[in-house]
């Protein structure tokens, strides 16, 4: 949808220098997801949604990092969850003694 709008209103053509960024846009978010769902495939959905939770806790650490941002109460309580979850999870997935 959006590819239908930039090619009327944006500059058809991307500088030489710049247009290395054009193959990374569409191979690394690609092959990211490919290893992610071969992974989650081969793992089982209890080892696979380890690295789903750990999503929303990066993206709330680097916007405070990087953005400054405030977590309130709510945040941080979610954070938590979040980390009590993941030591779950890992908990559940080692084999039996």
């Amino acid at each position: 949808m959006l590819l239908t709008v930039a090619l009327f209103h944006l500059p058809a053509s991307v500088p030489a220098e710049r247009s290395w960024l054009l193959l990374h846009i569409g191979l690394a978010p690609t092959g990211f997801a490919v290893v992610f769902f071969v992974g989650m495939k081969r793992a089982g959905a209890t080892v696979a949604s380890i690295p789903a939770l750990t999503e929303a806790l990066t993206a709330t650490l680097l916007a405070w990092l990087v953005f400054d941002e405030r977590l309130g109460a709510l945040g941080l309580i979610g954070a938590a969850l979040l980390v009590g979850a993941m030591v779950l999870l890992t908990r559940s997935t080692r084999a039996p003694r």
